[in-house]
């Protein structure tokens, strides 16, 4: 039993709900005064003190509360897992998570069965990338209490996360069975079984997930389906605006004033992210920083999420002016970047998992700018800008943001001449050497069945071409394998090693993942959402790209990075030509005898990371330059 349990007075239980009812008229202060008099008058009623600081938590007093907290615990005889669980949260929401982790561990340790703490501790602990501990926390909670719901939904949320789809799968389709209206068990489930090429299960979900979405629009709901989810199935961006747009309105207003006197001598931008560790938008990130430090320019990287100490993030931070660790609430962390009095916010996030949109919303600096991480409208009116090109944007009505338009692409392509790339042979990944090999680096969840059957139909009229896939997992592959017997095709032309022998366990850098892309001759891009860093590393790798561009920008990214590069004729406009392209490079390969020599040709491009950076930094300062001009507000 804990310290806590002791039931309240029936007097006591009348104070509580009188100052909860005097809460809600609005009368904050005389619901403090009637608690602190009950606890001047009964001093030991240490239960009282527990709900003080309950009660100050649930008004989002923390500081408050976490003192009144730490006075309960020193007042009392014994540990309580309730008061260490109200520790967990305060420190929760406070944004010390490795402090709120400390406090559910001490609460589960004296009550197992405190499922609200599992619960919490696996969430934090995936949230900082820890996902074996975190599933540790709950099949260890199952063992006693197998029948529940909310624990089997996180433990596949994590499975999830970690892209084992195949246990996710199993779990969410349980959570299904108990609970067959859960709408975000549904979505997961969908991106699991396009990432386990279950594309017959998926077409049944999908329509569900289909209908729910524009039931949602249509009655103006938050929709079940998360914008960058969306993007990934869909290519219709006035449906994507919407969606955003709703996910916008669900937040409250901060009402936090403020009036922006910056006047740096040097042009002072925030980038702010999660994805500063090793992630595709780090290392495209990574030059940019670079060169603001060659110009002087102050780039300040405000970091939030897990901490990691991989290359890339060394890199960025030795590189950068300042590095800034995002703790606390919102309003903390609002305060904090608005003290560095910044010019400029670059967000990197957009709508994808883990954003800031709700802090932005209350504005950090009096320009803000979405860049590189989401390919879509926030729908936040206090973003001003995107950084975007007139290849991925042909159409600004599904914009709330004013399009800074790139001379070439949006992408940053920056190329290392003097990168190595003859760390690997195709014997180290088992590849035949006398086929074409076509490389798909995408993910598998972004290969439709429609596409699959495309290259399927170009293996079956190129006997000297076979596929190479670098991502998945063993129940994607076998999919792929069975469904490429279905149509008549010989399994054996697929191949999926991903890791070089020897090096089965270990992670690739980045230099040793453009030398494996390199041993390709082809890489094949996918729709309806494109390869973006993807395409980018194909090109570093030395290798042409062939892509089809789409109506929306999801799918007009690899179009965007090869007209910059002057290589317009990999792009295709259906799928058709699409096909008929690659059959015609794989024939020149062979014919020419070019089997594993074949390379992009960027001799005649003009394109440089040079000039696209001059480009970019331009625009910023004209930005901040034209807003100095402006009357104070």
């Amino acid at each position: 039993m804990d310290f806590f349990d002791v039931a309240l007075s029936e007097k006591n239980i009348y104070l509580l709900k009188k100052v909860r009812e005097i809460k809600l008229l609005g009368n904050f202060q005389k619901s403090i005064d009637l608690i602190e008099l009950a606890i001047q008058r009964n001093k030991n009623d240490l239960r009282l003190y527990f709900e003080y600081s309950l009660f100050l938590y649930q008004a989002n007093f923390l500081y408050e509360s976490l003192a009144i907290a730490k006075i309960t615990k020193n007042l009392i005889s014994e540990p309580s897992a309730r008061l260490f669980h109200l520790f967990g949260d305060i420190y929760y929401k406070m944004g010390d998570f490795d402090k709120a982790i400390y406090s559910y561990s001490d609460s589960i340790t004296l009550n197992v069965n405190n499922e609200g703490a599992v619960i919490n501790i696996s969430a934090l602990l995936g949230r900082q990338g820890d996902f074996d501990k975190a599933i540790f926390y709950l099949n260890k909670y199952l063992e006693s209490n197998f029948e529940s719901y909310d624990i089997w939904l996180n433990l596949a949320n994590l499975e999830y996360l970690k892209k084992n789809y195949s246990q996710a799968k199993t779990l969410y389709i349980k959570c299904l069975g108990k609970r067959n209206k859960n709408e975000i068990v549904l979505v997961n489930l969908c991106e699991c079984l396009r990432g386990l090429c279950e594309w017959d299960l998926l077409s049944v979900y999908e329509q569900e997930v289909y209908e729910l979405t524009a039931l949602s629009i249509k009655n103006k709901n938050l929709a079940i389906e998360p914008p960058l989810h969306h993007l990934f199935r869909c290519s219709n961006p006035e449906e994507n605006y919407k969606i955003a747009s709703l996910v916008l309105s669900s937040y409250s207003e901060l009402n936090l004033d403020i009036t922006f006197r910056n006047n740096n001598e040097r042009l002072r931008i925030g980038y702010l992210s999660d994805d500063l560790g090793e992630h595709p938008v780090a290392h495209l990130l990574l030059p940019i920083i670079k060169a603001h430090k060659k110009s002087k320019t102050q780039a300040i990287l405000l970091k939030y999420g897990r901490t990691s100490d991989c290359q890339v993030t060394k890199k960025l931070f030795e590189s950068s002016f300042k590095t800034i660790e995002l703790l606390g609430d919102n309003q903390t962390i609002i305060k904090q970047i608005r003290d560095l009095e910044l010019d400029i916010v670059i967000d990197l996030k957009g709508l994808s998992i883990n954003h800031k949109q709700e802090i932005l919303k209350a504005r950090l600096a009096p320009i803000q700018i979405s860049f590189l991480g989401y390919v879509g409208t926030t729908a936040n009116p206090s973003i001003d800008y995107i950084i975007t090109d007139k290849v991925v944007m042909s159409d600004k009505k599904n914009f709330t943001e004013k399009p800074i338009f790139m001379e070439s692409t949006f992408m940053p392509i920056c190329i290392d001449k003097n990168i190595k790339l003859d760390f690997f042979t195709r014997k180290d990944f088992g590849l035949p050497l006398n086929k074409v090999v076509l490389l798909v680096c995408v993910k598998t969840s972004r290969i439709t069945k429609e596409l699959f059957d495309c290259w399927l139909e170009i293996l079956k009229e190129s006997s000297k071409s076979v596929l190479w896939l670098i991502t998945g997992d063993q129940e994607s592959h076998n999919n792929l394998k069975k469904y490429m017997e279905i149509k008549n095709v010989d399994s054996n032309r697929i191949y999926f090693k991903s890791k070089p022998n020897g090096k089965e366990n270990l992670y690739l850098q980045r230099d040793e993942h453009l030398a494996r892309i390199s041993l390709a001759d082809l890489v094949l891009d996918s729709w309806i959402y494109n390869g973006h860093s993807t395409t980018v590393d194909a090109i570093s790798a030395g290798k042409e790209v062939l892509c089809i561009k789409g109506g929306d920008w999801s799918s007009s990214v690899s179009a965007s990075i090869l007209n910059a590069l002057g290589k317009q004729d990999l792009i295709f406009l259906n799928k058709q030509d699409y096909k008929k392209g690659i059959l015609k490079k794989v024939d020149k390969i062979i014919r020419e005898n070019r089997i594993g020599k074949n390379s992009i040709d960027l001799s005649k491009s003009t394109y440089s990371f040079g000039f696209w950076f001059q480009n970019y930094e331009r625009e910023l300062k004209k930005l901040s330059i034209d807003r100095k001009r402006l009357p104070i507000n």
